[in-house]
């Protein structure tokens, strides 16, 4: 309360690094799960619930279980959930990140992969891991010389339509952008 809201950006390192993010990210779930099958229950159309997985709750050998029991006890159907991850937590165990993003996307979850283009990307693992939709970073709307940060997005969109992967732009704020 003294310090009044304080962004993600401020406290998922400090969650991390004392381990309550395993806490704090199941409760983070439940209460989306819920939330958002409360919605389709009353007769609201369904939504895609988008949540943020942060690299120690993707490393998590029981990943796929904890989010798939989760999905079950709410009877939340598994399309409608996309776990996101940014591209860099991908890179410390590209192997077992592919199987369990496999094991997810044979669950129906889809799979969003948050801030590309600002890490070690590789356009390889696009056809590689089971990716449902990239969320391209910010930076590429702020670019110095929007024009060309706007040829990046527009050749990163076209790859991803051909491989049949959904593309979001963060960070849009006017019309020129």
């Amino acid at each position: 309360p003294e310090r009044g809201l304080i962004y993600p950006g401020e406290f998922i390192a400090l969650a991390e690094d004392t381990k309550i993010i395993f806490d704090l990210g199941d409760w983070v779930v439940r209460h989306a799960v819920a939330e958002v099958k409360s919605w389709m229950d009353q007769g609201l159309p369904p939504i895609r619930l988008a949540v943020n997985f942060s690299s120690l709750q993707v490393e998590q050998a029981n990943l796929v279980d904890n989010v798939i029991s989760t999905l079950a006890e709410f009877d939340f159907p598994p399309h409608y959930f996309e776990l996101e991850i940014t591209e860099n937590n991908m890179m410390h165990d590209l192997e077992g990140m592919v199987k369990k993003m496999q094991s997810l996307a044979d669950h129906g979850v889809t799979v969003a992969i948050d801030d590309f283009g600002t890490g070690y990307s590789s356009l390889s693992y696009l056809h590689t891991l089971p990716i449902h939709t990239v969320k391209l970073d910010q930076s590429f709307v702020f670019y110095e010389k929007l024009n060309q940060g706007n040829e990046m997005c527009r050749a990163l969109i076209n790859v991803a339509k051909g491989l049949n992967i959904d593309v979001i732009i963060t960070g849009i704020e006017n019309k020129q952008q």
